[in-house]
């Protein structure tokens, strides 16, 4: 019995080797070995960056980094917010200077993303937009 990991170690050496050589080398029938790339990509139908299906293993991996990438964009955040705060970021930088930032990143970010990261208020920017016109 394989497991999981074991079965997408071997299927990404069945790519690399070909069928006859993968079943000859780890004594796996090639019927087994097709069987289980169908149930692969029954079960898998996300695909890379490449545009191939991915396997539970490599999605389990792209997860992990991805996790990995999430906490330290958040700790940045975080570092970034509190040093902004400490020295006065938001008293230095007037309230309708981030209005006009925010207007000018609108159509790339969300408006109530932007409001947050800024200290903003959504209702005051679109009050800022509507009495600007």
């Amino acid at each position: 019995m394989y497991s999981r990991y074991e079965k997408a170690k071997i299927l990404k050496q069945m790519e690399i080797e070909g069928v006859d050589k993968t079943s000859e080398k780890t004594g796996i029938t090639k019927q087994d070995l097709y069987l289980w790339k169908s149930k692969a990509i029954q079960f898998s139908n996300i695909l890379n960056d490449e545009g191939d299906t991915m396997s539970r293993y490599e999605m389990a991996i792209r997860i992990r980094d991805l996790e990995k990438d999430l906490k330290k964009v958040e700790s940045d955040y975080t570092i970034l917010n509190t040093f902004m705060e400490k020295y006065n970021f938001f008293e230095i930088i007037s309230k309708s200077e981030r209005y006009r930032f925010i207007q000018s990143q609108s159509d790339k970010y969300k408006v109530n993303q932007l409001c947050s990261v800024l200290h903003v208020t959504a209702p005051s920017y679109y009050n800022f937009i509507n009495t600007k016109e």
